[in-house]
């Protein structure tokens, strides 16, 4: 059962649970180098991390909707032993820039979150 003050609870009745950026998370797995869609979620999963739990099913229309934007590029790759093509993923100019705000935002965030979450002194 969850207590009322995890953060499962609190996802279940409507408070977000940050995993709405997966975007960034993507574009920041990306990074220098162009990967296939698997292994940027493995990455991803690296962190074994309850937020960075996400499936093949929630990657992938991720990726189409950065491709879409211009975040990210694709080129198919051949494979060896007749194995079938690999899409490669890769930021662009406009993808690094979109990374470079999204960090600052977060950072941002983080700073406020830990104000606002600092325990308060009894006056």
């Amino acid at each position: 059962m969850e207590s009322e003050h995890s953060a499962e609870y609190l996802y279940n009745r409507g408070m977000p649970k940050f995993r709405s950026d997966l975007g960034t998370l993507i574009l920041a797995t990306i990074g220098a180098s162009e990967l296939h869609g698997y292994e940027i979620l493995k990455r991803i999963r690296r962190h074994e991390s309850e937020p960075f739990r996400y499936g093949e099913g929630q990657i992938y229309p991720v990726l189409h909707r950065l491709e879409e934007d211009h975040l990210i590029s694709s080129t198919w790759q051949d494979q060896p032993d007749g194995r079938p093509r690999r899409k490669l993923y890769g930021l662009t100019d406009k993808g690094r820039k979109a990374l470079d705000s999204s960090r600052e935002e977060w950072k941002i965030f983080s700073r406020s979150m830990e104000v606002v979450l600092r325990p308060q002194e009894s006056n």
